[in-house]
């Protein structure tokens, strides 16, 4: 058993002499490189008109829960109350300072959305009767961040419910929207350029259509009016 090479003196032809196993294995490898006795997929199964659309997989719908409807100041007090009793539960182990929860960004302060503005008043009212200290864009061993992101689909959706907590006289049935929005809050501990997250809460709502400016920044091109002489 085993590989030789066996040269003679000036000579440049070399043999090598391969025991039998060597010569099994070898032969083996070569059926099912070409296809003999193996399992293997052939290139020449493969349909020459088959397109993706053959191949890819099947695609299927995936499992979704009751999402809630904002139509209502009230319904925005519900979310940041939420927040902040998830809060409560997440620092209940913690010692609190100060949270210093961050105003809304925009490329003016007249230019922030409605709903953000409305939104960090409500954050801000609900950690202080939670009994936090609460500091606006100030000191705080604790930073809270708020962040809004409009979606616009382009389809109507066609199953809407209102927020099960409110007893606001709300249509059953709400007209079908396309807009969505995510408000996501986060709070983080440590000095800046390195601070850890030590909580996140994401949410997704639908909006009455008509309410997306309310979600949007606002401009501050002054409305122009002409007027015939």
């Amino acid at each position: 058993m085993g590989f030789y090479i066996f040269a003679g003196h000036k000579s440049t032809v070399k043999r090598a002499v391969f025991s039998g196993e060597i010569m099994r294995v070898l032969a083996l490898a070569f059926c099912c490189a070409g296809g003999v006795g193996c399992a293997a997929p052939q290139l020449a199964d493969i349909r020459p008109e088959a397109s993706f659309a053959d191949i890819r997989p099947e695609a299927s719908f995936m499992d979704v829960e009751p999402e809630p409807y904002l139509a209502s100041m009230q319904h925005w007090q519900l979310v940041a109350r939420n927040v902040a009793q998830d809060l409560r539960t997440a620092l209940a182990d913690r010692t609190v300072q100060a949270i210093n929860v961050l105003p809304p960004r925009a490329t003016a302060p007249q230019t922030v959305p409605f709903f953000q503005t409305a939104f960090h008043q409500f954050l801000m009212t609900e950690l202080t009767q939670a009994g936090y200290r609460v500091t606006e864009g100030g000191i705080g061993d604790f930073v809270l961040d708020a962040n809004v992101l409009s979606v616009r689909g382009t389809a109507p959706l066609r199953t809407t419910a209102p927020l099960r907590t409110t007893h606001l006289s709300m249509q059953p049935n709400p007209t079908p929207s396309r807009i969505e929005v995510t408000v996501s809050v986060s709070l983080s501990q440590g000095p800046p350029g390195a601070s850890v997250m030590i909580f996140r809460k994401s949410g997704v709502y639908y909006i009455v259509e008509s309410d997306l400016p309310l979600y949007q920044q606002r401009n501050l091109v002054p409305e122009v009016r002409l007027v015939r002489q």
